[in-house]
């Protein structure tokens, strides 16, 4: 079994795989897939692509704080993260990836820790402390997860409108919105890639070029500003986890997801949402017998 922080490790591994430029980079990562090349040739129209993602965009990608708290699998305690998210709703429907979220501790299989994000903050444009919401539910199939802001305010907040999907096309240049860390001010910055190929198992997903994956989660958009899809993570099936890949071969790989199934998914979420558990130390504080079995961790349906 492994511990949280080699999970912790893999993750990273997924998502540095690929941004990596060589395959010697992505080859050291455990559950990696190959970088590829494919990076789109500098226009000179490309400044003025990039500015105006960055001026229609910037206010809808978000910050998400966020304190896990894990009890089992050899990792217990407090870990302080964070992640990023993008506004899908003017009432503050925040979505970001389930694994980066936590959501990986569902893919350990019986016995592993329960991980429960709390204490979650999102950032919005200039905000430097946070305003508290709450983990809505989770798809971990689909790699997604719903986070919403507990007082939104008066103000509607700028969001990505995911019924204003476009169908990509393969070779077609796409672009990915993402927000830096902290160290560096928390700037927006673009991923520029194409789409080099389209599976329709497990489901329907673009194929992107390793250079659009910055992080997951993120919204990608055509030159134009249409919606496309979300940054995620697949795994062939259960047993690749950690094996570096499944029985076909093919490890981890970062997709896009439809916007129109991100949409579907979302809809799901928000007619039956599905309250993460409270973490077992906190369910003890309110009387549980000690040895009480912990309540399984919640599952969005299928699609």
């Amino acid at each position: 079994m492994k511990s949280i922080r080699q999970h912790a490790l893999i993750i990273g591994g997924i998502v540095g795989a690929a941004c990596a430029a060589g395959a010697g980079v992505a080859a050291t990562h455990p559950l990696s897939f190959p970088a590829l090349s494919g990076t789109a040739a500098a226009r000179p129209d490309d400044a003025a692509d990039y500015q105006k993602l960055i001026d229609d965009y910037a206010g809808t990608i978000v910050t998400v704080k966020f304190v896990l708290k894990i009890d089992g699998g050899g990792g217990e305690g407090d870990h302080e993260t964070e992640t990023v998210g993008v506004m899908i709703d003017a009432k503050g429907i925040v979505l970001c990836s389930s694994i980066k979220t936590g959501g990986f501790a569902g893919m350990m299989g019986g016995g592993g820790p329960t991980v429960t994000p709390t204490d979650v903050k999102v950032l919005v444009g200039d905000d430097t402390e946070g305003k508290k919401a709450t983990m809505l539910t989770r798809d971990s199939e689909l790699d997604l997860a719903w986070i919403k802001i507990d007082e939104p305010g008066d103000k509607p907040y700028k969001h990505v409108d995911l019924s204003g999907a476009v169908v990509a096309s393969i070779g077609q240049r796409v672009f990915a919105v993402d927000r830096m860390g902290k160290f560096f001010d928390r700037a927006t910055v673009i991923s520029e890639g194409r789409i080099r190929g389209i599976t329709e198992k497990p489901r329907r997903l673009f194929v992107p070029t390793d250079a659009l994956v910055s992080d997951l989660g993120l919204p990608v958009f055509t030159v134009d500003g249409k919606i496309v899809g979300v940054t995620i993570v697949q795994f062939p099936d259960p047993e690749s986890v950690g094996t570096g890949g499944g029985a076909d071969g093919q490890g981890a790989r970062a997709m896009v997801l439809p916007a129109d199934e991100v949409a579907k998914a979302t809809k799901r979420a928000m007619e039956n949402p599905t309250p993460a558990p409270a973490p077992a130390s906190d369910k003890a504080k309110e009387g549980d017998k000690p040895g009480a079995p912990r309540p399984a961790a919640p599952k969005a349906d299928k699609p």
